[in-house]
């Protein structure tokens, strides 16, 4: 009688531990779905965060398109910024009044470097008016603006003493 009271107990704990065994495998297997959901989720937002980035890389592009950055112009202050960008474009040869420059401003460079200025950057109305003064700029510091070489060495030496170049 004792036997069969310890071989009913056994059956009665391996019975448990197989209850116990298959709760596990179901959460186990409850749990897989919700990490498979969460994997496919993950995915979906890593494709669309990508895709924001991207976006917004195109989007800063497209706004830079308007940037005329101008490097080495000494800092005065108390200046006005839009009459030195007026002042390039005159140079240059190209009409534009303060009201084709939307905002303009005194930026530090990525590299700093000590005793450098800040760059000034004017964000302009059009993309053709950015492209104007840095084209009649280079054509006018490579080429000279009259055929007499003195000239055109007096323009490209006064480039290099200001380190203005227009990117």
């Amino acid at each position: 009688m004792k036997q069969i009271i310890v071989l009913e107990n056994s059956v009665q704990f391996n019975s448990d531990q197989c209850d116990n065994v298959q709760k596990k495998t179901e959460l186990i297997a409850v749990n897989k779905k919700a990490i498979e959901s969460l994997e496919s989720k993950l995915d979906l937002l890593t494709n669309e965060n990508r895709q924001l980035q991207l976006e917004i890389n195109t989007n800063n592009q497209r706004d830079r398109l308007l940037n005329l950055e101008i490097v080495g112009v000494p800092e005065i202050k108390d200046e006005d910024l839009s009459k030195i960008i007026l002042s390039v474009a005159k140079h240059s040869n190209v009409n534009i009044s303060a009201d084709d420059v939307i905002e303009v401003n005194r930026v530090a460079p990525k590299v700093k470097q000590q005793g450098r200025p800040k760059n000034i950057v004017a964000k302009l109305k059009s993309r053709l008016l950015k492209d104007n003064i840095i084209f009649f700029f280079l054509k006018g510091i490579l080429f000279g603006y009259s055929k007499k070489s003195t000239d055109h060495q007096r323009s490209w030496h006064s480039w290099q003493r200001t380190s203005c170049i227009c990117q």
